[in-house]
């Protein structure tokens, strides 16, 4: 089994039509030998690319409802913000140090404090990882 933190970027262009996917995209195919980590805003994150998706007609609501069911299934670990909390782990300072979203830098707090490679397409994200010395692809 292979863990990783994966953003929502990556998932959401397993499913978005025109999406730049690449990299990962053979990954969906072998979704059933990954542990997937995300932090606790990965839920709102993915619902929100769907909503922009369909604000931007780029799918419809059927479809997005039906993506929702299908990532619903898939193996993901969402790590509670209380982890973070308790375990004093400082979001602000990674997203200042690295000139990231306190978005970003909670995918990337998480990669670091679990020690798995990180999955992304943000460019600044994937930096801040390359620095960190992150494995940034499996």
């Amino acid at each position: 089994m292979v863990h990783a933190v994966i953003d929502a970027s990556v998932m959401a262009s397993w499913f978005l039509p025109n999406e730049d996917s690449g990299k990962y995209e053979d990954l969906i195919n072998s979704i059933d030998k990954l542990k997937i980590h995300v932090p606790s805003i990965f839920e709102h994150e993915f619902m929100n690319i769907l909503l922009n998706a369909l604000k931007r007609r780029r799918l419809d609501n059927a479809t997005a409802q039906e993506i929702l069911e299908i990532i619903s299934h898939y193996p993901i670990i969402i790590e509670s913000s209380t982890a973070v909390l308790m375990e004093k782990i400082d979001v602000f300072s990674i997203a200042k140090a690295h000139d990231l979203t306190a978005y970003d830098a909670a995918y990337l707090e998480l990669a670091v404090r679990l020690n798995v490679p990180l999955m992304t397409y943000d460019k600044s994200l994937s930096e801040a990882a390359k620095k960190l010395k992150l494995k940034i692809v499996l």
